[in-house]
């Protein structure tokens, strides 16, 4: 009877913990460097787009203009991961959190409406 060769194509314990321990120390030391990093100092966003820096004077009186003809914006977007509907029927998502920052920055209603792809 012939002997057959055993062949085994996975690494060896020793590899697959020296490969653990890589890895294990790459990512304490990522996190180690990210947790010492220095703190942002103004990461705040501004009041309103008058304090958006670089903002000209001529953009904010085109946007009084806009702001003065209409009062309230319709956003359409399409149902997906970006905005979707809760199980209470309310709409979650990036764009609702998008949507609310644009409210707070420019002071005026914004209604976000969900679309088909051929409506849009």
């Amino acid at each position: 009877m012939q002997e057959r060769e055993c062949r085994n194509d996975r690494p060896s314990g020793v590899a697959w913990r020296l490969v653990v321990r890589f890895f294990s120390a790459f990512f304490l030391a990522m996190a180690c460097l990210s947790a010492t990093a220095a703190p942002v100092e103004n990461n705040a966003l501004p009041a309103n787009f008058r304090e958006i820096p670089g903002i000209t004077a001529e953009e904010i009186q085109a946007i009084e203009k806009v702001l003065a003809k209409r009062k309230t914006f319709i956003y359409g977007v399409m149902e997906g991961s970006e905005c979707f509907y809760r199980d209470d029927g309310s709409l979650d998502g990036y764009t609702v959190m998008m949507i609310a920052a644009i409210r707070e920055l420019f002071g005026f209603s914004v209604e976000i409406k969900t679309y088909e792809w051929n409506a849009l």
